[in-house]
């Protein structure tokens, strides 16, 4: 798959999906709104080490799996439940982390000075988050369509 660089932000998005960033918006319905207020909120707790914010987003009976690409990253290869997930996630803190849309869902995608590390599939209903899935094998997430979000206040009028 052919990448180029998303603005100037540095990030690697594969030539199939960099066209949709204007049209995403488009293709985001309120279901698809809702799911990014969810990942959205995900995200501020784990960079802040809220807690109870990742308890308030994540479903009780939450399951993170992880490729074994990703365990070898340091990820553990599968945590139940919210607490334990929360728990992972406030520790880490997610500074490389931005939503995008990973094969037309809103997850979230690490890359680190530009580069893509690792891609977060999330699974969300009702407002919380089902499924959680780190995939980290270069094969997979040459695989996969990722496009950028745009960051809310920028550009929105």
């Amino acid at each position: 798959m052919q990448y180029r660089v998303l603005g100037k932000t540095g990030i690697l998005v594969s030539r199939i999906a960099f066209g949709t960033g204007p049209i995403s918006q488009l293709m985001v319905g309120s279901d698809s709104e809702r799911q990014r207020e969810v990942v959205e909120a995900y995200l501020a707790s784990a960079r802040g080490g809220d807690f109870e914010g990742l308890l308030a987003v994540l479903d009780p009976d939450v399951v993170l799996r992880a490729d074994p690409s990703a365990v070898a990253m340091g990820a553990l290869s599968e945590i139940r439940g919210a607490r334990a997930v929360a728990e992972q996630a406030a520790k880490r803190r997610a500074q490389f982390a931005r939503v995008a849309l990973v094969n037309g869902a809103v997850g979230i995608v690490v890359a680190p000075r530009g580069r893509l590390l690792l891609v977060l599939s999330l699974t969300v209903e009702r407002g919380k988050i089902l499924e959680i899935e780190i995939i980290g094998d270069s094969a997979r997430l040459d695989q996969l369509d990722l496009a950028m979000l745009s960051i809310r206040g920028y550009g929105d009028r």
